[in-house]
């Protein structure tokens, strides 16, 4: 969430407040690393993520004869495919 927060806040402000957008500066470096991961995902990828989380969170609160362990692993190596692509 942290990450699609600082690419939609740069995409809205064309720059980077880590004070505004985490409420604390952080040290250059951390700051550097936390906007190359943020902008090394599409919007489209933040999507897809989101609606796979909204999705599985759903499916184990509604579907009680669900088998959690294979349905996790599912719901990983689909958030690890999105995350290649």
């Amino acid at each position: 969430y942290r990450l699609f927060k600082i690419a939609l806040y740069a995409k809205i402000n064309g720059k980077i407040d880590f004070k505004e957008l985490l409420g604390y500066t952080p040290p250059p470096q951390v700051g550097q690393n936390l906007s190359s991961q943020a902008f090394s995902l599409k919007i489209e990828q933040y999507k897809e993520i989101f609606t796979l989380l909204l999705k599985s969170e759903y499916e184990l609160k509604t579907n009680p004869k669900l088998v959690k362990k294979e349905f996790l692993i599912s719901n990983l190596l689909k958030l690890a495919r999105i995350l290649k692509n």
